[in-house]
């Protein structure tokens, strides 16, 4: 038997200037919201999530100041439980500090200690905003975080190897940098008043270099941002980059979204957001330029323009000197290799649009607008699969859309319209209703045709693209009693045209179901599974001959924590998978223990996993504890053992330092991954 350890070492070194959480407490935890909406076990949490919560945790919500649409964001809160947050600063006027939120009848005191770290109260200003000038109030008021993070992993990986293969360097399957993770992210505000963010990363294999012929500029990857605030018509005037989101997503989507989830109710419906900075490490799916947020009592408007680079490969279409085309457009954000370096910004895009929203004076009824015009410097090429006959092509693109939200009474009804130059359509309906305050539902239609197409588009659905789908969804909380929560979906979905992996219109099933037992004040117990059914092709005989068949994917798991006095924390989980197609089935699981002690200076995490897994169909997600401001979901995939320990110290009272060490042992193989 061999054995082969792939061991990572995070190093993390976080300054800061004042702490923001109101609180008191510096470091936010996220781990608690994200398994509490979003199934880490089921599936890898994208870094679009990851940069939505830290968006939303540097630009929290003002709690005197939200709307029922900015509560429903946060995606805890039931209708009964917003509309009493709502009366009661009716009544008692504005939130004198976050924890007077406990006190609001019928509050679950669980979720507002989940989402607090998204709450502030906006304080009344100590001197009037004229009576400094802008210099002395960024002095006296200013805020500011600074946050190192580097990362290695020590096993040398063929990338790097590749370097001294003649047939490698031949074909630039190599990589040009270190093997090190670097992250900066720098953060400064005055409240109310001036927001600037700058975040600089390189990823392990890029090249910190100065060549702007080759779109280098040191690192790899920038994004930053400066947002002036106002306070009257004109809200806010953000330059640099940004992200919006309009309606149901169907025309611009963005922040955080979660679709399918543990969370089965209100991550079906999404709300406008203004113009939200963006400093992320993401490296698609924002804007950058200018954008222009205006607002009344009832009305709201976001103007912006936009030009920025796109990787993408290249070449001539028709393999002819014709004429240049965009080939595919690449999302990864890597600039390791020669050839990956060759295609950053490859491509550029101009976008300009506009969102409108009009309220009515009972607060009951939106509805809204979202208009982008997209023109690419090269024309995205004609060629055609079957699969892929209706996708988009040229280099001038539109979308245009209505949406509305009503409510009355217990329900809420949703919805947006929306078209695509190419002639397509596509169309969200909705309807929640909070029955008591132990029960709630959903039903969500969608259609989406297979030639509707938007370049920043991101609406509720079963495939990362919104086009050639139909489904409808229903979604089931319940509680019946005070420590039992049962969470249900079934959603039904189809396609009317072919994709990638179907060689036919195919159709679909997904259900899942959660249960929660609060055994006790400190104790826990949850339960989970989910099936997904689709149609896969099935080779049918001599070459690209396919018929349909259906596979079957089952994941189960059940868990235990038991939060001990004294800041210890056990946890117990034991998940698994299974995988059937063509009458053949595999399997795969994992085995995970967490131990945690808190101390009066910091904490220790630590977690012991033993996983198998049959194949890559089978593999395992487990959402790991990590340094501040980084999340990792990975698979577990083999058979193996993986440990991680995890440390946090604050030697003094604007530092603190986080050290993390996993490492994997591998049995009966020699390798693992590509490199």
């Amino acid at each position: 038997m061999s054995r082969n350890c792939i061991p990572f070492l995070f190093l993390f070194l976080m300054f800061s200037l004042e702490v923001h959480a109101q609180d008191g407490s510096w470091e936010p935890d996220f781990s608690t919201y994200l398994e509490a909406v979003f199934d880490a076990g089921a599936a890898e949490i994208t870094d679009d999530v990851h940069e939505s919560l830290l968006q939303l945790y540097h630009h929290p919500i003002n709690l005197n100041a939200a709307s029922r649409e900015d509560l429903q964001s946060i995606l805890l809160f039931n209708d009964q439980e917003i509309s009493e947050i709502l009366k009661h600063r009716m009544e008692y006027g504005n939130f004198l500090s976050f924890q007077e939120l406990y006190l609001v009848d019928g509050m679950d005191s669980a979720k507002v200690t989940t989402v607090r770290d998204f709450f502030m109260v906006e304080p009344a200003p100590v001197l009037p905003v004229d009576s400094l000038s802008l210099m002395r109030r960024i002095i006296r008021y200013g805020q500011g975080r600074l946050i190192l993070r580097f990362g290695r992993m020590l096993e040398k990986r063929k990338g790097f190897q590749n370097r001294n293969d003649p047939a490698a360097v031949r074909e630039k399957r190599y990589y040009l940098g270190t093997p090190d993770h670097a992250n900066i992210r720098l953060h400064f505000e005055v409240p109310g008043e001036i927001h600037t963010g700058l975040t600089a990363e390189k990823d392990p294999g890029e090249k910190i270099f100065f060549s702007p012929e080759s779109h280098g500029y040191g690192f790899d990857h920038y994004a930053g941002y400066l947002q002036k605030h106002f306070h009257f018509w004109l809200k806010h005037i953000t330059i640099g980059d940004y992200q919006i989101q309009a309606g149901q997503g169907l025309v611009l989507g963005s922040g955080l979204f979660v679709g399918k989830g543990t969370e089965p109710i209100r991550t079906t419906i999404r709300h406008d957001h203004g113009a939200r900075p963006y400093q992320g490490s993401t490296e698609f799916g924002f804007y950058r330029g200018l954008a222009l947020d205006f607002g009344g009592r009832r009305w709201a408007t976001t103007a912006f323009v936009s030009y920025k680079g796109l990787d993408a490969s290249t070449g001539m279409q028709n393999d002819t000197a014709e004429k240049k085309v965009i080939r595919s457009l690449i999302k990864t954000g890597y600039h390791r290799t020669p050839v990956e370096l060759g295609r950053k910004n490859a491509a550029s895009m101009g976008s300009a649009g506009f969102v409108g929203r009009y309220r009515s004076i009972y607060n009951n009824f939106s509805i809204g607008f979202a208009g982008i015009w997209n023109r690419l410097d090269l024309p995205v090429s004609e060629y055609r699969n079957y699969y892929n006959f209706f996708d988009f092509s040229g280099r001038d693109h539109f979308n245009a859309g209505i949406n509305y939200n009503y409510y009355k009474g217990k329900f809420n009804v949703f919805g947006e319209i929306a078209f695509s130059r190419s002639g397509g359509m596509g169309m969200i309906q909705g309807i929640m209703a909070n029955l008591s305050s132990s029960v709630e539902t959903v039903l969500h239609f969608r259609h989406y045709d297979k030639n509707y197409f938007s370049f920043m588009g991101r609406a509720f659905g079963e495939y990362e693209v919104n086009s050639n789908e139909q489904g409808i969804y229903w979604g089931l909380n319940l509680q019946p009693l005070a420590f039992l929560n049962l969470h249900f979906y079934f959603d039904l979905f189809r396609s009317c045209w072919l994709r990638y992996g179907t060689a036919a219109p195919g159709n679909g099933n997904e259900w899942m179901t959660h249960v929660n037992f609060n055994t006790g004040k400190f104790s826990g117990i949850e339960i989970y599974y989910q099936e997904e059914n689709k149609d896969r092709n099935l080779p049918a005989g001599n070459g690209n001959e396919y018929t349909l068949s259906g596979s079957s994917r089952k994941k189960a798991r059940i868990g235990y924590q038991y939060n001990a006095p004294g800041g210890i924390t056990l946890r117990s989980r034991i998940q698994g998978t299974s995988y059937g197609f063509d009458n053949s089935r595999s399997y795969g699981f994992a085995l995970i223990q967490d131990l945690g002690f808190k101390f009066r200076k910091g904490y220790i995490k630590s977690r012991l996993s033993w996983f198998y897994t049959q194949d890559y169909q089978t593999r395992q997600y487990v959402y790991e504890p990590d340094v501040l401001f980084y999340f990792s979901s990975p698979a577990y995939y083999g058979n193996g053992i993986r440990y991680l320990i995890l440390f946090k110290i604050t030697p003094c009272r604007n530092i603190d330092f986080w050290l993390k060490f996993g490492q994997y042992f591998y049995f009966g193989q020699d390798t693992i991954g590509s490199g």
